[in-house]
């Protein structure tokens, strides 16, 4: 909840840490209101980390892909999870079935061809997408916090027709070379994102072959306490708040 428009006008800077999972807890309309309220503040040029915009961006699948392959960044091909947009673009099977507003799940469905979709309900095929499953058993999770990045690995496992993801306890380089990096980050920047994550595997090319983007994070706890960088998180978001508030102060 946000405190009375009045209060939030005198404030110097705002960090958005609403998660997609909201909508669901709270309704839709809940978020809108607060969106709309986050807008009235943007307009008025107070600094906000993770825009509105950068939201939206969170809460629909389709979106993301339109965005990403927009900046030329390879996003697994993604459509909505019904007969007709499967017909029009020709979708490939396999596939996994994933809800339309980014989230963490326990596993996912894996749909081996369209008829298999009948198995579930219309509600659930109207609010989900099918993403081109990618037969790799290891994808990477890199969190970027202004310029600043770490990455995990994620196994994969295939089980009853179930996709299933386990983080290994332990950080490794991130596997994106500099442009790649920059790209992201410039990318994302445009929407008014300075805080994010991706979920990815790696081409032959070892370009990123994204199959998630996050707004926000809860970091694992191994995240911060067994691999020793909590001191690292704390400094690359005080870095990030400073310098969004120097960019205000030096725009006036």
């Amino acid at each position: 909840h946000l405190p009375p428009l009045s209060s939030l006008s005198k404030c110097d800077l705002l960090i958005n840490r609403m998660y997609t999972s909201v909508a669901d807890r709270y309704g839709i309309e809940h978020v809108l209101s607060t969106t709309k309220r986050l807008k009235l503040l943007e307009r008025k040029k107070i600094p906000i980390i993770n825009s509105v915009n950068g939201y939206f961006l969170d809460l629909n699948r389709l979106k993301q892909y339109k965005f990403f392959q927009s900046r030329k960044l390879s996003y697994i091909p993604i459509v909505k999870a019904n007969s007709r947009s499967l017909g029009r673009n020709k979708f490939m099977f396999p596939a996994v079935l994933k809800r339309i507003r980014s989230g963490r799940n326990n596993f996912l469905p894996i749909i081996k061809d369209s008829k298999k979709l009948i198995d579930f309900s219309t509600s659930t095929r109207l609010n989900s997408v099918l993403q081109s499953l990618i037969n790799k058993r290891v994808c990477f999770r890199t969190e970027f916090i202004g310029n600043y990045n770490v990455t995990f690995i994620q196994n994969i496992k295939i089980e009853k027709e179930r996709l299933y993801f386990s983080r290994q306890q332990q950080v490794t380089r991130t596997p994106l070379n500099k442009l790649i990096i920059d790209k992201l980050v410039k990318s994302l920047l445009e929407k008014g994102v300075r805080i994010f994550s991706i979920e990815y595997f790696l081409s032959s090319t070892h370009e990123p072959q994204i199959i998630d983007f996050n707004l926000t994070s809860n970091y694992p706890y191994f995240l911060i306490k067994k691999c020793g960088i909590e001191k690292e998180l704390r400094r690359a978001w005080l870095n990030t708040v400073n310098e969004t508030l120097q960019r205000k102060y030096t725009s006036r």
